[in-house]
């Protein structure tokens, strides 16, 4: 008989009061260390926590336990900030919040308490019908324990009920390999979270003997009266036989002929590729009519178009799309769906479009709303499962049917109930049942038998369990009959079997070779004939070697990388992988891969493209490249020799420039010493200082890095220095300064603007500081919008009043008007304070 639950909780008590003492003194720290840190509100919500799990776990004590802890809180408030009345009033009201969510959280556990113990005395027969039902029938709670465990699955399993009720241990015995249980972990978590069902799930178990069994998995959420009591069950069908006939094709089954769900294959525009059977029942639209049209056809008119958004999810990358929407039948007739829709790719890993599998809920849906109006929990898992379920008593009378069994009457529920059982059934099947139902009575222990059965027109197979139902004395006082069909599952099987000469001709035919191995042991397991001659062994040979006979010893640990990153799905191609022949010699292929289930484990398959001749090509091609770079490189080295030698060329040149403008220099300076007429030595000394001027120009460019340009900060404060010891002008007496950017101009910029500095800081000199005059000439620089603009200043006496600037007779003036039109900029004079001369040029500077 199954254990149950107390209360629905988990923990022993002293885990309860462990877990509740120490959210408590945690929720007392962070209170005492917020209100020392002067945070006053934000901490107050955690007392939420301790207060409804005392208020819950122990009701009344709990009360009394929650208001202590607000007392507490507010004597804690009190105590680190005694003179806030504010903080301390708003404090008095949250403790008679807490205290009176505690009253509330009390009143509800008791209520629930007793609203579970009402629904306890009503499961006795409920119970029956799990625990002798011929499927693997278990329910679990939110937290994957078991709470049911019926004898079926005590068989399949070798494990009983007392072994796993109350627990969730039984999925490490089950699913002993530890990837393999966190993948059906992670699905059965998904359903419990999101509140959903799934059908037709398969896994494989290992029994408690060692044995493995391949189980198809119905899984679904049952409706409680207490909703945030929530349970799920499970059934489970022994599958493991025809899974063995199915194995072989499984990679290729792409498609479901035999789905009861549509299954629409589309285009990326949601243009209809293909329509099974399903489909066509659900929607009502044959395949012609369908296929080529665009699948907004099935959105009802006064319903949002869903499809397009979908679609572009699928572009984006989203791997499996499941929701829950309406569609249109050909009749006009609304549907509720559920769609899963995931996207097809080719085999170069290429989005090529979309696939859609719907399920018809409308039914489903109405079935649930009645099932939810109804008082007991187990006669509405008994009506929800596909199985026809029924009760005898002593007397050979009907007392129950399930919906499922009612169908195969074919008359209501009022004509059936009471009714003597050989009078529904034909007399073949009635006598064969009356039997068994003596045999039960008799022996008080269930009866089992599968057999082929003709009821009106229609043909089945049916498993049938019969199975005992007591009273407190332990007497028989009627039978619980479970019968299933399983007449689709008998032809699946024998479809299975033709289905597999057909795919088998398919996967020796292809052109690509394949081989499968098994990813564990990277042994190979199958190999088309493709494979065989590629490699030149034959299938029989190909399946005693491995990856390691396959691939020479260099590149051994690249290709086992290769194949363990395709077995996870990190990798969907390999290229240019290094094979071994039988003849030992090599070839290169380029490999793809996917996994299929086979033999009870999961297999990888491999596609391989002979890519020898191709590679051959490319290291031609690459050889080819090497020797042109290799060209390449030796006219860069020739060209940068020849720029070197003009360089050295112009460098030279430079420096020649600057000697002759010395010697000029020097010349005019024998000429001085022979002249003795003042106003012409100083005309002569007026010449040299712009000869100095443009020599110092080649000097810097000789010495520069760039033999165009110079900088004219340097060449600018080299200048004026100069002209200062020249003049041996006393810096006490006359002051220098430069504020000059950091730009590099060229040759030509820098001669004509090298004299306009000579003339105008020999004129300040001349003319600006008579006798014991103090005074400044500053030089500085601007360059901003491509505009270079020069400023040259002295507050001497200034210019005298009548002097026109622009139209001088002196020499200096005339020449520094010339340069500024010779650079196509401007000159201002500004005479206040001194004399201010700005300079404009227009220069691309770097």
């Amino acid at each position: 008989m199954t254990q149950t639950i107390r209360d629905g909780y988990t923990m022993t008590e002293n885990m309860w009061k462990a877990t509740l003492l120490s959210i408590s003194c945690i929720v007392l720290f962070i209170t005492v260390y917020c209100l020392s840190r002067g945070i006053t509100t934000i901490f107050m919500h955690l007392y939420y926590i301790p207060i409804v799990l005392l208020s819950y776990h122990y009701r009344k004590k709990g009360f009394f336990l929650s208001v202590v802890l607000s007392f507490f809180y507010l004597v804690l408030v009190v105590f680190y900030i005694p003179g806030n009345l504010t903080e301390i009033e708003g404090a008095a009201v949250r403790a008679f919040v807490f205290i009176g969510i505690a009253a509330l959280v009390v009143y509800l556990s008791e209520n629930l308490l007793q609203a579970r113990n009402n629904l306890m005395r009503a499961t006795r027969i409920q119970e029956s019908i799990i625990q002798n039902a011929n499927v693997w029938l278990m329910v679990l709670d939110s937290s994957g324990r078991i709470l049911e465990w019926n004898r079926a699955a005590a068989e399949l399993s070798g494990y009983t009920a007392n072994e796993v009720i109350g627990k969730n241990e039984v999925w490490k015995l089950l699913y002993p390999k530890k990837e393999y249980r966190k993948e059906i972990t992670e699905k059965i978590t998904e359903i419990i979270k999101k509140d959903n069902y799934l059908e037709n799930f398969r896994s494989t178990i290992t029994c408690k003997d060692g044995t493995e069994k391949i189980i198809l998995w119905n899984t679904k959420k049952i409706p409680e009266y207490e909703k945030h009591l929530s349970s799920f069950i499970a059934i489970g069908v022994n599958f493991t036989n025809a899974v063995k006939a199915e194995e072989e094709l499984a990679h290729l089954a792409a498609i479901v002929e035999y789905s009861d769900e549509a299954i629409i294959g589309k285009t990326l525009d949601g243009i209809i590729t293909s329509w099974n059977a399903g489909a066509e029942r659900i929607y009502e639209y044959s395949a012609q009519e369908i296929v080529g049209r665009n699948i907004s056809l099935l959105v009802p008119p006064d319903h949002p178009d869903d499809t397009q958004k979908i679609l572009e999810q699928i572009r984006n990358g989203m791997p499996v799309i499941r929701y829950e929407t309406l569609r249109m039948k050909k009749d006009g007739g609304q549907i509720n769906v559920i769609m899963t829709v995931s996207p097809i790719k080719d085999t170069q890993n290429r989005l090529i479009g979309a696939s859609t599998i719907a399920y018809d809920t409308t039914e489903h849906r109405k079935t649930n709303e009645a099932l939810a109006q109804s008082e007991e929990r187990y006669r509405t898992l008994a009506e929800a499962l596909p199985d026809q379920i029924f009760i005898v008593d002593r007397d050979d009378t009907m007392k129950y049917v399930n919906p499922a069994a009612l169908k195969l009457f074919r008359l209501p529920y009022n004509q059936v109930i009471g009714s003597p059982r050989k009078s529904l059934f034909p007399p073949g099947i009635a006598d064969a049942q009356g039997i068994m139902l003596k045999k039960v009575f008799e022996t008080g222990e269930p009866v089992k038998t599968e057999e082929k059965i003709q009821f009106g027109e229609q043909e089945f197979w049916i498993d049938t369990s019969s199975v005992p139902l007591k009273d407190k004395e332990g007497n028989v006082i009627a039978v619980l009959g479970i019968a299933r069909d399983i007449t689709e599952r008998k032809h699946i099987e024998k479809k299975l079997l033709e289905k597999e000469l057909r795919f088998r001709s398919l996967f020796e035919g292809a052109v690509e070779g394949i081989l499968v191995a098994d990813i564990e042991t990277k042994k190979f397991m199958y190999a088309n004939p493709a494979m065989c001659r590629m490699l030149g062994y034959s299938e029989g040979e190909l399946t005693t070697l491995g990856v390691e006979n396959i691939v020479p010893k260099e590149s051994l640990d690249f290709a086992i990388g290769e194949f363990i990153a395709q077995s996870r799905g990190e990798k969907m191609m390999s290229m240019n992988i290094p094979l071994l022949r039988k003849d030992k010699t090599i070839l290169y292929a380029d490999i793809s891969s996917t996994h299929i289930f086979i033999d009870g484990g999961m297999r990888s398959v491999g596609f391989f493209s002979d890519i020898t001749e191709r590679r051959r090509a490319e290291d031609l091609l690459k050889h080819f490249n090497e020797e042109l770079e290799q060209k390449v490189v030796n006219r860069t080295e020739e060209l940068n020799k020849a720029l070197q030698e003009k360089v050295l060329l112009l460098r030279e040149v430079h420096h020649r420039v600057k000697n002759n403008l010395q010697i000029i220099i020097s010349l005019i300076n024998l000429q001085m010493r022979q002249i003795d007429d003042k106003q012409m030595k100083q005309i002569m000394a007026e010449t040299q200082h712009r000869v100095r001027a443009m020599s110092l120009v080649y000097e810097k460019l000789s010495q520069s890095e760039k033999l165009s340009q110079i900088d004219l900060s340097d060449y600018t404060k080299f200048l004026a220095t100069q002209l200062f010891s020249y003049y041996g002008v006393n810096f006490q007496k006359v002051a220098l300064e430069i504020a000059i950017e950091k730009v590099m101009i060229d040759i030509n910029t820098a001669i004509p603007l090298g004299l306009i500095i000579n003339e105008l800081i020999s004129n300040a000199l001349n003319h600006a500081f008579p006798s014991d005059r103090k005074g400044t000439i500053t030089i500085s620089s601007q360059y901003e919008n491509k505009v270079l603009t020069l400023v040259i200043k002295d507050d001497g006496i200034g210019l005298p009043p009548n002097l026109d600037w622009k139209n001088p007779e002196s020499l200096g003036l005339r020449l520094v008007n010339n340069l500024v039109e010779q650079l196509n900029g401007t000159i201002k004079v500004e005479r206040e304070l001194g004399t201010t001369y700005i300079i404009s040029v227009h220069r691309e500077i770097a």
